[in-house]
């Protein structure tokens, strides 16, 4: 589109079977995504062997590169499981750590009525005021089966928590694989 200057990155998700046999490593995204001319890498919590050893390594490589990081998670954002909720913040911490412009979230099943409801609301909130405090804002996005997965459900929780650090992105994709029609 004239006038528009959208960037382009790279999913790691591309490179999952490179991966998982050993001939790619998360080591190799930034160089890859700079040889190819896109403006940066989705990395994902599945994209580490050794993240302690990684992460730093990546973060020197992509900001070398000039690269824009987002930062996917497939910790669900409501969670009655406190381990996940810890998880989640958790991976905040590790976008911020990349410097990501957005980290991806699922949405899962929506809290119900009554305190273990309220028990993931509150979750919720501090998770979005600390991706706030850390200045990462946090996207729903439609997975790709339910919970969680309908325009419907993103826009009602997007509504529920009315941050400014909360919103979505629109995987077409998974909308039309979970039968919904993206347009």
């Amino acid at each position: 589109m004239a006038g528009f200057d959208y960037p382009i990155l790279i999913c790691g998700d591309q490179f999952k079977k490179q991966m998982q046999h050993g001939t790619m490593s998360v080591l190799d995204f930034a160089a890859m995504a700079k040889s190819v001319g896109v403006q940066g890498v989705e990395y994902r919590t599945t994209s580490w062997k050794d993240m302690a050893k990684e992460l730093p390594l990546v973060c020197d490589q992509v900001r070398e590169a000039g690269l824009m990081v987002t930062y996917a998670t497939f910790t669900k954002l409501f969670s009655r499981d406190e381990a996940q909720q810890q998880q989640l913040m958790r991976d905040l911490e590790d976008a911020r750590t990349l410097g990501a412009k957005v980290i991806k979230v699922s949405g899962g099943e929506r809290p119900g009525q009554g305190l273990e409801g309220e028990q993931v609301r509150k979750a919720v909130r501090t998770f979005l005021k600390r991706a706030e405090e850390v200045g990462v804002p946090v996207a729903i996005e439609n997975g790709g089966s339910a919970p969680g997965n309908s325009w419907q459900e993103i826009k009602q929780a997007i509504e529920d928590f009315s941050s400014p650090f909360l919103g979505t992105l629109v995987d077409v994709g998974n909308y039309g694989r979970s039968g919904f029609d993206p347009v």
